[in-house]
């Protein structure tokens, strides 16, 4: 460690285990850095600290003292989070045997996509091949939405999720426009913020897929209850957590709909591009007439 850096680590760091909406997920052996607490301990401060070095934090930052925890791991890379002179930070580290070979190759070709939608995703500061900074969004998980498999239903929560789905619908068509899909989608990856939405995991960006936006997109921010079945497995509780369509919509079914299409709708420039989007068995002129209207208002 450079006698210059004075960094702190939290006991968290070298935990073999996350735990995700109370439950406690075991990280595979092959993702962990070491087979040990004490060894993985170390691997991490080592790499903790040549990340600083390397993506030049202190210079970003403007301070030399760095309060450091883990937020998350997981197969690909883990996450962190930088405490340093009133400011927060988020350093991604690649996993062991990470499907990701390099962050480099996939973020350089993004640089447009970041500048030019810089309000809806977590940009990166700084990256290297083995590491990647990224600001602090301070926001609410749209998992958070959620209290265990059931939707929150108090009137702060309901209105932040109908504007998340209206949010969520329109920034996706913006990039799907654009050529662009993120995937895959997971709510626990984008944050609401002031009306916004913000994606976190800038390595899920790829080109549009074939097929039509509707179809592909249908049920975000939120798994679609279609392909949910109840069970009491674990397993099944942490990556579906909706069992029925008002506990994953927030909304019923007919609102939701009109949210997403209303979103779609904000972001074309003629009925004709609208109606190319929106399924033959909808009334595709009455949402397009009442986002319009708004859009006016």
């Amino acid at each position: 460690m450079s006698s210059r850096l004075r960094v702190s680590f939290d006991g968290n760091i070298a935990e073999d285990h996350v735990i995700c909406w109370g439950i406690t997920v075991a990280l595979l052996k092959k993702s962990l850095f070491g087979k040990t607490a004490e060894e993985r301990k170390r691997v991490i401060r080592k790499k903790v600290s040549q990340a600083i070095e390397e993506l030049g934090i202190v210079d970003i930052a403007g301070s030399n003292e760095f309060r450091v925890s883990m937020l998350s791991a997981w197969v690909r890379y883990y996450v962190f989070k930088l405490e340093t002179g009133g400011k927060s930070y988020v350093l991604n580290i690649l996993s062991p045997n990470s499907p990701i070979k390099s962050f480099r190759k996939i973020l350089d070709p993004l640089k447009g996509l970041f500048e030019k939608y810089s309000k809806n995703i977590a940009r990166p500061l700084a990256y290297t091949d083995e590491f990647m900074l990224q600001e602090w969004i301070d926001g609410v998980p749209l998992s958070e939405f959620r209290d265990g498999d059931i939707m929150k239903s108090d009137p702060d929560t309901v209105r932040m999720i109908e504007e998340s789905i209206f949010r969520t619908a329109k920034f996706l068509y913006q990039l799907w426009k654009d050529g662009y899909i993120y995937t895959p989608w997971e709510d626990y990856e984008v944050m609401y913020r002031n009306g916004d939405i913000i994606l976190l995991d800038v390595t899920r960006f790829s080109k549009t897929a074939d097929g039509k936006f509707f179809d592909y997109y249908y049920g975000a921010p939120f798994t679609p209850p279609d392909v949910i079945k109840p069970s009491d497995n674990p397993v099944h509780r942490l990556y579906y957590r909706g069992v029925s369509e008002k506990d994953y919509f927030g909304v019923d079914r007919k609102k939701y709909l009109k949210l997403f299409l209303m979103g779609i709708a904000s972001e074309c420039k003629s009925f004709e591009e609208f109606s190319r989007i929106c399924p033959p068995e909808l009334n595709a002129e009455s949402i397009w007439t009442i986002s319009d209207l708004q859009q006016r208002l």
